[in-house]
């Protein structure tokens, strides 16, 4: 998986350029684009998989090739927008006023669940437009008490 931002077209090109025209080592392309070296050998490497010959061109066809928006998620969610479980959730969430007093991670156990806290949280938030807030476990003091309190 990747663990940083991803390189700009223009920087994948870049890569492939001073390689195969420049004959810059990956060492040497790496230090004079500030870039890993590890990062532009992969760079190389994925380019020339896709390309269709090692002629400059082809390469630098191949460069944009990477950066396709792809429809679905690589890991599809447990409790997609409109699911079953979702739904029974939202459901039991706004039944009655007991239920408008629990928390979320009550809600999801009541109806059998299994989900994280903090996915709980956003998957109501994102899907039903519901939120939980706690309340204050004391009320704030007045002016008279702040007074008695100095």
């Amino acid at each position: 998986m990747p663990q940083g931002k991803s390189l700009s077209i223009a920087i994948r090109a870049a890569i492939v350029a001073l390689h195969l025209c420049g004959q810059m080592p990956f060492k040497q392309v790496a230090v004079s684009l500030h870039i890993n070296k590890k990062t532009v050998y992969q760079v190389y490497r994925k380019v020339e998989e896709r390309s269709r010959s090692p002629r400059i061109k082809d390469m630098l066809t191949a460069v944009d090739q990477g950066n396709g928006v792809y429809e679905k998620p690589a890991v599809p969610q447990k409790h997609p927008r409109g699911s079953e479980g979702s739904e029974r959730l939202k459901q039991r969430a706004v039944k009655d006023e007991e239920h408008h007093q629990r928390t979320f991670p009550k809600i999801t156990r009541e109806a059998g669940i299994k989900i994280a806290h903090s996915t709980v949280y956003k998957l109501m938030h994102e899907h039903h437009n519901l939120y939980r807030y706690r309340y204050q476990s004391k009320p704030s003091l007045d002016f008279q008490g702040k007074l008695d309190r100095l």
